[in-house]
């Protein structure tokens, strides 16, 4: 409830103070708000639930190794290639952004077949791995709208939409002073 009443109220208030008031004011209100919510978490994680730490299944010593060997073999890659790119002179924005892109989607799908695969799922199991896959598509969906507000959101709502209702001005996303 915390949370929902933060988002509604957060943007409403912050933004009058920073258009309104003074923009650095308003910008220490949002941090001061973080520091609340993280002394909150940091002072009532004691009272979760201690099942909340367990690992069910914890990788064995031999999984663990075999992983970190892997990731390291990876990274060597990604690192003698983004040398060589680098020292021929051929870095673009895009040389970090197409892997991070490619990664991003590959790699969910990748595990989530894998899941799905697995032979040791009874079949109610199988059954909830569907619905958390339709669950994290749709996520996945709302996070990629939900991270462009502070740009194309931001200017879509300065553009083309009223900062007025029922007589209630609000501040304008991207707008100031």
């Amino acid at each position: 409830m915390g949370i929902n009443l933060g988002a509604f109220v957060a943007p409403l208030t912050i933004g009058w103070v920073g258009q309104e008031v003074n923009w650095h004011l308003g910008f220490a209100m949002a941090g001061v708000g973080m520091a609340f919510g993280l002394l909150f978490y940091f002072f009532g994680f004691r009272f979760l639930s201690q099942e909340s730490n367990k690992v069910p299944s914890p990788l064995s010593a031999e999984e663990r190794s075999a992983v970190v060997r892997k990731a390291l073999i990876w990274l060597g890659v990604a690192a003698a290639a983004y040398a060589v790119v680098g020292l021929a002179g051929l870095f673009t924005i895009d040389w970090a952004l197409w892997p991070l892109t490619i990664l991003g989607l590959v790699l969910p799908a990748w595990y989530l077949i894998r899941i799905k695969r697995d032979k040791d799922l009874s079949p109610v199991e199988q059954g909830r791995m569907s619905g958390y896959i339709w669950f994290f598509v749709a996520a996945a969906v709302f996070w990629g709208i939900y991270d462009q507000t502070g740009s194309t959101l931001s200017l879509f709502a300065k553009n083309d939409t009223q900062s007025t209702l029922f007589g209630f001005s609000f501040p304008r996303a991207g707008s100031s002073r």
